[in-house]
C-alpha cells in the first residue's frame, strides 16, 4: 500500500513546491531596465543653446525632443509634432503638435514653447554658438545679428498645437535641422522639466549623469528602459576599454 501511494505524495509535493516558486517569483520585484553607455567628455553645457559638444548633444536628445525625431534606424519620424506638411514652393512648413505633449511635470506643450526656443536661440544676448544654423528661416539672420526684432523672425503660433514656419527658400534638409536641440522647445530660464523620454534625476560631473524614465512623456509606453546611465569618461582608450570589459 506505500508503495502505491508513494508516486502520488510525490507529485503532490511537486506541485506545491511548483506553486511557492511561482509565489515567490511573483512576490520579487524585478529588476528595473538600465543602459550604461559611454559619453565621452564631460558636456560643455546643458543649456539647449549653448550646448554644442557631441557629448551634451547626445544627454540633450535623450532629456529633450523637436518637432521631429529619428527612429531606432535613423529614419525621421514624429517628435512633438505628430503631422507637417509644406507648401508647394517649399517655403512654408506647417506642423500639429501632438495634443498629449507634456513637460515632465506633466504641463502640456505649446507651439509657443516652439516659438520661444527659437527667439531665444536667436537673441544677440544669448550668443548661442550653433544659432546660425536657423539662419534659413525667414528673418532669422537679421534678428541674430541684431538687426530685426524677435518679432520678425518666420515662425509663429496659430492656437496652442498649430506652428508656422517661413523658410526664405527651398531647404532639402530643414526637417533634419529640426531634430538638433537648438530647434526644440524652451522649458523656461533654469527649469528643470524635460521633453523628451527621460528626465535628470543626478550628476555628478567628471562621473556620470543618471537618467530616469519621463512618466509624462507622450511615448512613455513605448520606453523600455526605466535608466540611462551615462558615464563620463575623458580618454577614448579607456572607454574602449571598459566597454571590453563590460
Amino acid at each position: 500500500m506505500l508503495m502505491r501511494l508513494l508516486p502520488f505524495k510525490l507529485r503532490i509535493d511537486r506541485s506545491v513546491l511548483l506553486l511557492i516558486g511561482i509565489l515567490w517569483l511573483l512576490s520579487t520585484p524585478l529588476h528595473a531596465a538600465s543602459l550604461e553607455r559611454g559619453l565621452g567628455p564631460e558636456p560643455d553645457a546643458l543649456d539647449l543653446h549653448l550646448a554644442q559638444s557631441l557629448s551634451a548633444l547626445n544627454v540633450l536628445r535623450d532629456l529633450h525632443e523637436g518637432l521631429i525625431t529619428f527612429d531606432a534606424d535613423g529614419a525621421l519620424m514624429p517628435g512633438l509634432a505628430r503631422s507637417w506638411s509644406t507648401s508647394t514652393d517649399g517655403r512654408v512648413w506647417e506642423f500639429q503638435l501632438n495634443d498629449d505633449a507634456r513637460w515632465s511635470d506633466g504641463t502640456p506643450i505649446t507651439a509657443d514653447h516652439v516659438v520661444a526656443g527659437w527667439q531665444r536661440a536667436l537673441a544677440p544676448e544669448t550668443a548661442a554658438p550653433m544659432a546660425g544654423m536657423l539662419d534659413p528661416v525667414a528673418g532669422a539672420e537679421e534678428v541674430r545679428l541684431g538687426q530685426a526684432p524677435a518679432s520678425e523672425l518666420g515662425i509663429q503660433a496659430d492656437g496652442a498645437h498649430r506652428l508656422v514656419i517661413r523658410l526664405n527658400q527651398p531647404t532639402p534638409w530643414f526637417a533634419e535641422l529640426l531634430t538638433h536641440p537648438l530647434a526644440y522647445p524652451w522649458p523656461g530660464q533654469d527649469s528643470e522639466r524635460f521633453s523628451g523620454a527621460f528626465v535628470l534625476a543626478e550628476r555628478r560631473p567628471g562621473a556620470h549623469l543618471r537618467l530616469r524614465a519621463n512618466p509624462h512623456f507622450h511615448a512613455a509606453d513605448e520606453v523600455r528602459l526605466d535608466e540611462v546611465v551615462w558615464h563620463v569618461i575623458e580618454e577614448p582608450s579607456v572607454e574602449l576599454s571598459r566597454y571590453r570589459a563590460g
